[in-house]
């Protein structure tokens, strides 16, 4: 979970290149890349409330509260390693349902 912003970014980028909203102006790509971004935290948040225990969960609200940058703070990392098994294989297949979701939308939205 090493800089998830950075990792969230990548795959917002490469979600817009794939609908082809690539072309849009700048403006409408960055709107598209925060609420794809934003989208993907709110999905990943609720698979860890699914995953972690009431206790568990309190925990990671208080490291989250307290972290100047949690999606990159490594005390979050180690945290949702050592609580969540098998967390990176779940995330990933968690945001391969959203981009397919995504791109089934975009294509609608574009008439294909």
């Amino acid at each position: 979970m090493e800089n998830t912003s950075l990792q969230l970014e990548t795959f917002a980028e490469g979600l817009i290149a794939q609908a082809g909203f690539d072309k849009l102006p700048d403006k409408f790509r960055q709107d598209f890349k925060e609420q794809i971004m934003n989208e993907a935290l709110q999905r990943l948040g609720m698979l860890l409330a699914a995953e972690l225990t009431p206790e568990q969960l309190q925990a990671y609200e208080r490291l989250f509260t307290a972290s100047a940058d949690p999606t990159a703070d490594p005390a979050i990392s180690q945290f949702i390693s050592s609580n969540v098994p098998d967390f990176a294989a779940k995330s990933a297949a968690v945001l391969k349902s959203y981009g397919e979701e995504f791109l089934s939308e975009a294509q609608k939205a574009l008439g294909k």
